[in-house]
C-alpha cells in the first residue's frame, strides 16, 4: 500500500521557501490529540460480548475442565481499535511516508506522537485503568502508543470481570489454558476494545531446524564434500563484503530479536570469538509483568540461532534481545516502545491458528511498527505449503491440514523470508579447507528452492503460499506473482537447508533426563537450518541498509517488488525447485492432487522472477544498496480493506471500512464490489460518507433462496385459502358489508345530531328522533351480521397455510415458521421435515422452530410440513434450503484517471 518517488533533481534556491514548506509540513504532520471516545459511565451491569477472541485450538474435545481460581494470568492486554477517522489518516500518512514527494516523506512517528494521533485520548485510557484495577487487576503496562494496556491477576478475575472461565486443555498431548467462551466487556468500552489477547497460553513455535547432535568444530569444511555456513561463507555468497570494506558494517544501528526463552551470554560470546568477530553482548529486554520463562529448550536454540546470525551480517549493530514467556509478548513490546528500527521474528504459527482478535491487534501492530519506520522481518516457516502441518518431525511425513501460511509472516507490513538451498551441481565452489575466519566459499553459489522433505526428515521446505486472511497490497506485483487478490509470501529467501549447507550455530545441549543444559561450544557447534536462519541473516542486511541510507526504511516490500522490475536488478533467481511437500492420499487430505503426475504432492514450483517457493529470490547485498536510491515508482493510488476477512450467518449483515490512499494522484476514484458465482444470494454495497471522506463495504447474506432450484409445494385447494375459496369470499363480502354499515352508522349520527340540534326547545320530538336513528342503525348493521352466520360458511373445510416460503439457513442456525388454520376452533399443528435433516421443535400452537445440523456437506433441500391437529389429513409445506459454508473473496474495484486496482476481502457464508 506503499509508493515511494525519485528526489527532484531540481533544488530550491529560495531559503525562505524552504523554510516556509518546512513549517507548513509541521502543520500538516501534526495533529490535535484523540478525542474522547468512551463518552458514558464503565458499568458493569451492562455487558457487551467481544466475538473473535477464543484460541481456536480451545475446543471441547480437548476441554480438561475449569482451572484453579487462584491461577495467574499475566500480561493480559486489552488492544483498542481505531476510528474510522483515525484508520483513514493513517492509512494514508503510511502511503506518504513511502512518497518522496510528500513533506511526510521518512519523517516516522515516535510510539507519543502515534498515541496522540491513533491512540485513545488519555482521559479514556485513564478511566479504562481505573476500570481494571476496580476489578482487582494490577496493570503493569500502557504503552505510549496508547492503543493497549496490559494487566495482571488471577483467573477467578479474569472470569468474573469478562464472563468466561479459564479452562484446562490437553491438545496433542501439549498442557494449555485458555478462555472457555467469548469474553464480554462493559458496553461503554464496546466501540473501543477490538479484543482481548493473552486469555490463553498457546505459544508460537520456533522454526530452527537441528539435527540430533552436535558436530566437531573441524568439519565446517572438512575436504569431504560437506560444509557448513561460517559468517564468512555467507559474506562471500551474498556479496556482503563490499560493504564491509566501506564500513558498513551496523554500526550505529539496531536490531530487536523476538524470543521466549533465557539465554547463556557465554553462548553468544563463545560463537563470536570462534569467527572471528568482535565482542557484542546483546541486550537483554525481560518484558515488563511477564513470567520468566527460564532456559527452554527449542527457543534458547531459536534465540542463540537469531542473535548470533544477526549479528555475524551487522557485526557492529546492538542487539536487543526481547524476552518473555510468549514471543508474541515480546513482539508487541519491541514494537510498542520502538526498540529498535529493525525486528527479528522467527516464530509463526499457521493462519488458522489465530483467532480474529489476534488478526486485528496483529494488524495493528504491523501498522504501528511501519510508520515508525519500523522493518519487520519474519521467518515464513519450514513446512513448504502446508503451513498447519507438522515440520522436521518423521512421524508426519505427509501433510493433512491443507495449503496454509503463516503469520506474522504474511502480514502486508512485514518482509517474509522463505528457504534456498546451495546447488553447485559440478561446479567448484568452496575450498576444502577453512580460512582464519572459518571461511571456505569461494563466491556465489547457484539456489534452488529448499526442500529436504523425506519419509527420514519429515516436511522441510521454505514456507509459502497464499494468505487466507490479507488481500494482496498494491506494491506486491510484476512478473510471476499470482493474480490471486491475495498476500502471497515469501519476498525474498536465503540459504535454509540444515542439510546443504547448515548454519554454524553455538547453543545449548538439553538432556531430557536430568533437565539440565550443557553448552556445545567451543568443541562443537550445531548444524542449523530453516527460514528462523535465513530471517535473522537477512534482518541484518537490513541494518546495514539503514546505516547506507542513514535513516530507517520502514517497509522495505514496496522498494524490493520495484527493483525487481529493473533488467539487471539485484536479485539472484531462483527458477529450479520447488516446496510442494507429501500430502496423505488415503484418504485424501485437503488440497492435495489425488491425479496426474503431481498426485499425491502439494505446493508450488520456483519460477522466473517470483514465485510462491522462493519470493523474487535471494539477494546481492552490495548491489541491493547500491540500486536502492535510484528506485522510481509511478503516482498512483490504492485501496484497502479493513479487516480483511469477514464471517456472516443466514440472514446477517456485515460491513468493512475502505481505505482509498492517493500517492500523487487527485481526484476520487469510482468503487465497486463484486459477488463472484461462488456465493448464493450475497448482496454487496458501497456507500461513502462524505463527512469523513471513509467509504463503507456492506455484504449481505440474504436469506432468500431465490438463486437455489425451486421447491416443489402442495398447493391443492384443500390446503391453502384464497381468492376461488368459498369462505374467503364470504369473507371478503363480510368485510364490505361491516365497512358500508359502519359509514352508514356515521352518516346516521351525524343527521340525528343535525335534526336535535333543529329542534332545540322542542323537547318532545326527541324522544321520537332517537327511536328512528336507532331503527335506521340496526337496518344498517343487519345485512353483514347474516352474512358472518350464514350456513355456507359453517360448513367449510378446515384449511391451512405456512410461511416463510423458500428460505434459507445455514450450519446450526434456526428458523422459525407460523402455520395459520382456517375454518376450526383448534388452530394447533404438529411439524415435520422430509428427509428428517436437522430437527424442529413446536414452539406453541401455531410456531416451530427449525435447527439446522452442525454440519452441512453440500447444498439440499429439504421439507418443512405442518399437520393440523384438528384434521391430520390437512397440510402445508414450504421449501427450505440447507446452505454448506462457502468460502471466497469478494471484490472491491476502484478506478481513477484510467489507473484500476483490486482488492479481495475473505468471506466465509456459514
Amino acid at each position: 500500500m506503499t509508493r515511494c518517488y525519485r528526489w527532484p533533481r531540481s533544488s530550491c534556491r529560495v531559503a525562505g521557501l524552504l523554510a516556509y514548506l518546512a513549517f507548513v509540513a509541521q502543520i500538516v504532520f501534526a495533529q490535535g490529540p484523540a478525542k474522547p471516545r468512551i463518552t458514558r459511565g464503565i458499568n458493569d451491569l451492562e455487558t457487551v460480548r467481544i466475538q473473535g477472541n477464543m484460541h481456536p485450538l480451545a475446543r471441547p474435545q480437548f476441554d480438561r475442565g475449569k482451572v484453579a481460581d487462584s491461577m495467574p494470568m499475566s500480561r493480559v492486554t486489552l488492544f483498542f481499535k481505531l476510528s474510522a477517522d483515525q484508520q483513514a489518516s493513517l492509512d494514508q500518512l503510511l502511503s506518504e511516508q513511502h512518497d518522496r514527494s510528500s513533506s511526510n516523506y521518512h519523517r516516522w512517528l515516535t510510539p507519543q506522537e502515534f498515541g496522540s494521533r491513533f491512540g485513545l485520548s488519555q482521559d479514556d485510557v485513564g478511566k479504562i485503568v481505573s476500570w481494571l484495577e476496580s476489578r482487582g487487576f494490577t496493570v503493569q503496562e500502557v504503552p505510549a502508543s496508547r492503543n493497549a494496556v496490559s494487566f495482571s491477576g488471577s483467573a477467578a478475575q479474569v472470569a468474573a470481570a469478562f464472563q468466561t472461565e479459564i479452562h484446562r486443555y490437553v491438545v496433542n498431548g501439549e498442557q494449555h489454558y485458555g478462555n472457555s467462551s467469548e469474553p464480554s466487556v462493559p458496553g461503554a468500552l464496546a466501540d473501543v476494545v477490538s479484543g482481548i489477547v493473552a486469555l490463553n497460553d498457546f505459544r508460537p513455535k520456533p522454526r530452527a531446524i537441528r539435527r540430533a547432535m552436535p558436530l566437531p568444530k573441524a568439519a565446517l569444511s572438512d575436504g569431504s564434500g560437506r560444509h557448513y555456513l561460517a559468517p564468512d561463507d555467507f559474506a562471500t555468497i551474498y556479496d556482503l563484503k563490499p560493504l564491509y570494506g566501506r564500513a558498513i558494517d551496523g554500526t550505529g544501528q539496531k536490531i530487536a530479536v523476538v524470543g521466549q526463552s533465557d539465554i547463556q551470554l557465554g553462548d553468544i560470546e563463545e560463537f563470536r570469538r570462534l569467527m572471528g568477530l568482535p565482542f557484542n553482548d546483546p541486550q537483554v529486554v525481560p518484558v515488563p509483568g511477564s513470567l520468566d520463562p527460564g532456559m527452554v529448550d527449542g527457543d534458547v536454540q531459536e534465540a542463540d540461532l537469531d542473535l548470533e546470525w544477526a549479528g555475524a551480517v551487522a557485526r557492529n549493530a546492538t542487539l536487543i534481545y526481547v524476552t518473555s514467556s510468549n514471543a508474541w509478548d515480546s513482539m508487541e513490546y519491541a514494537i510498542g516502545n520502538d526498540l529498535a528500527p529493525v525486528v527479528s521474528v522467527s516464530f509463526s504459527s499457521c493462519e488458522q491458528e489465530f483467532s480474529k482478535s489476534d488478526v486485528q491487534s496483529f494488524t495493528l501492530l504491523g501498522e504501528q511498527a511501519n510508520v515508525q519506520g519500523q522493518t519487520i522481518v519474519a521467518a515464513s516457516g519450514d513446512a513448504g505449503a502446508a503451513g498447519c502441518d507438522a515440520f522436521a518431525d518423521a512421524a508426519h511425513a505427509q501433510a493433512t491440514q491443507g495449503l496454509a501460511v503463516g503469520m506474522p509472516a504474511s502480514l502486508p507490513y512485514v518482509t517474509a523470508v522463505g528457504g534456498t538451498e546451495f546447488n553447485e551441481g559440478s561446479g567448484v565452489y568452496w575450498n576444502t579447507t577453512n580460512s582464519a575466519t572459518d571461511g571456505s566459499a569461494l563466491f556465489n553459489i547457484p539456489e534452488v528452492a529448499w526442500n529436504d522433505s523425506s519419509s527420514a526428515n519429515g516436511i522441510e521446505a521454505g514456507g509459502g503460499g497464499a494468505s487466507t486472511l490479507f488481500s494482496k497490497p498494491l506494491w506486491q506485483t510484476g512478473q510471476g506473482v499470482p493474480s490471486d487478490s491475495a498476500r502471497d509470501v515469501p519476498d525474498l529467501s536465503f540459504s535454509a537447508s540444515a542439510d546443504h549447507d547448515a548454519y554454524f550455530v553455538c547453543s545449548e545441549l538439553f538432556d531430557s533426563q536430568t533437565q539440565t543444559f550443557t553448552p556445545v561450544c567451543p568443541g562443537q557447534f550445531f548444524p542449523v537450518g530453516g527460514t528462523s536462519a535465513s530471517a535473522p541473516a537477512f534482518a541484518g542486511m537490513v541494518a546495514l541498509l539503514n546505516q547506507a541510507m542513514n535513516s530507517p526504511q520502514g517497509n522495505i516490500n514496496s522498494n524490493l517488488y520495484a527493483l525487481a522490475g529493473l533488467s539487471a536488478g539485484p536479485f539472484h533467481d531462483i527458477t529450479s525447485g520447488s516446496n510442494a511437500v507429501p500430502c496423505q492420499l488415503n484418504p485424501p487430505s485437503l488440497d492435495c492432487p489425488t491425479t496426474g503426475s503431481g498426485a499425491g504432492l502439494m505446493g508450488f514450483a520456483a519460477g522466473p522472477k517470483y514465485d510462491m517457493a522462493s519470493g523474487l529470490g535471494s539477494v546481492d547485498a552490495d548491489a541491493l544498496i547500491r540500486d536502492w536510491p535510484s528506485i522510481t515508482v509511478p503516482h498512483d493510488f490504492d485501496i484497502s480493506v479493513t479487516p480483511p476477512t469477514l464471517t456472516l450467518n443466514r440472514g446477517g449483515v456485515a460491513s468493512a471500512q475502505i481505505t482509498v490512499n492517493h500517492s500523487g494522484v487527485a481526484g476520487t476514484p469510482s468503487l465497486a464490489c463484486n459477488v463472484p458465482p461462488i456465493f448464493v444470494s450475497i448482496a454487496c454495497s458501497i456507500a461513502l460518507d462524505a463527512a469523513t471522506n471513509t467509504y463503507t463495504l456492506t455484504i449481505m447474506a440474504s436469506r432468500s433462496a431465490m438463486l437455489y432450484p425451486a421447491a416443489t409445494i402442495d398447493r391443492t385447494a384443500d390446503r391453502f385459502s384464497g381468492p376461488s375459496d368459498p369462505r374467503g369470499f364470504t369473507s371478503l363480502i363480510f368485510a364490505y358489508l361491516l365497512g358500508a354499515c359502519l359509514i352508514a352508522a356515521s352518516i346516521t349520527v351525524f343527521s340525528c345530531a343535525a335534526v336535535w340540534r333543529s329542534r332545540q326547545g322542542k323537547q318532545k320530538l326527541v324522544p321520537l328522533f332517537a327511536g328512528v336513528c336507532s331503527f335506521v342503525l340496526l337496518i344498517g348493521c343487519a345485512s353483514p351480521t347474516s352474512v358472518t352466520t350464514s350456513p355456507q360458511s359453517q360448513a367449510q373445510p378446515v384449511s391451512i397455510q405456512v410461511g416463510p416460503q423458500n428460505m434459507i439457513v445455514g450450519q446450526k442456525q434456526q428458523l422459525q415458521f407460523a402455520a395459520t388454520v382456517a375454518n376450526s376452533s383448534n388452530t394447533s399443528v404438529t411439524w415435520s421435515t422430509s428427509p428428517a435433516i436437522g430437527t424442529i421443535n413446536s414452539a406453541g400452537p401455531t410456531a416451530g422452530i427449525y435447527t439446522a445440523p452442525s454440519t452441512i456437506g453440500t447444498n439440499q433441500t429439504i421439507t418443512i410440513t405442518a399437520s393440523s391437529v384438528a384434521d391430520p389429513t390437512k397440510q402445508a409445506s414450504t421449501s427450505l434450503q440447507l446452505a454448506a459454508p462457502e468460502t471466497g473473496s469478494i471484490v472491491v474495484t476502484g478506478s481513477l484517471n484510467g489507473l484500476s486496482h483490486s482488492v479481495g476481502i475473505a468471506l466465509t457464508i456459514d
